[in-house]
């Protein structure tokens, strides 16, 4: 999967995503571009994480967002509000007329992802693979039946692999409902195969929830795990954010 470099984002259409790889470390000079450009809330948040490299990567990803938001809206990026739902899913509180734009953003250590839409809700998520985890353990805690089974059938060797492309694709699909992912997991089931580009999705008692949704397994890097969900099937398009 090929990521094109680019600082501007090119056109959207109502009939693509636009999917931005962020690399999140960012010099000190970046970093202090980027501060100012958040909210008061969004410095909060920053300020309460514990470890340096933490709060800098919190900036680096929210500094990134608010520049990549500006281009698409032609606005200052630090003047973008936002609102969120219920369960803090973010959304622009003030966009232009006949704009409907929508974005969802992830980030694990050193890299983010942020999908941009028009009219359409999407989710994203990354996740920073690991091999010393109690997968099976964890699977029966926040996994739908079926997909401890498929777990439990995959080779040993698959099994870090096959729980974080599981884990990041029920993670989107719950990011683009608005929802949280905590108390949800276990109510639908999605693919367990690393391999699969184009993921199934069972929801008991929404028979239609797979034709209206797409499931996508994002090539980010060796070291990752990615996930898109969004309604409907758009074309991708995929970038590397080089500002």
């Amino acid at each position: 999967m090929t990521w094109s470099p680019t600082p501007h984002p090119p056109p959207l259409t109502a009939g693509e995503v636009h999917l931005w790889r962020i690399p999140l470390e960012r010099d000190e000079e970046g970093l202090a571009r980027d501060r100012p450009l958040l909210s008061d809330l969004e410095r909060r948040r920053a300020d309460r994480l514990r470890f340096p490299v933490h709060r800098r990567r919190f900036v680096a990803a929210h500094g990134a967002l608010r520049r990549l938001l500006s281009r698409y809206l032609d606005r200052d990026p630090g003047s973008i509000a936002f609102s969120y739902g219920e369960r803090g899913k973010p959304y622009l509180a003030d966009p232009p007329d006949g704009i409907d734009l929508r974005f969802n953003l992830s980030d694990s250590e050193d890299l983010a992802l942020c999908a941009v839409a028009l009219g359409r809700e999407v989710g994203i998520d990354l996740e920073r693979m690991r091999r010393d985890m109690a997968f099976l353990r964890l699977a029966e805690r926040w996994f739908a039946p079926s997909e401890i089974v498929a777990l439990r059938e995959t080779p040993e060797q698959l099994i870090p692999a096959a729980f974080f492309a599981c884990w990041t694709r029920k993670e989107a699909w719950v990011k683009a409902l608005g929802g949280s992912i905590l108390g949800a997991t276990r109510r639908f089931a999605v693919s367990v195969d690393p391999a699969a580009e184009r993921v199934g999705l069972t929801v008991p008692g929404d028979p239609d929830a797979a034709e209206r949704w797409s499931i996508v397994t994002l090539d980010v890097d060796p070291r990752y795990a990615g996930a898109l969900a969004i309604e409907g099937e758009p074309e991708r398009r995929r970038y590397r954010w080089s500002e």
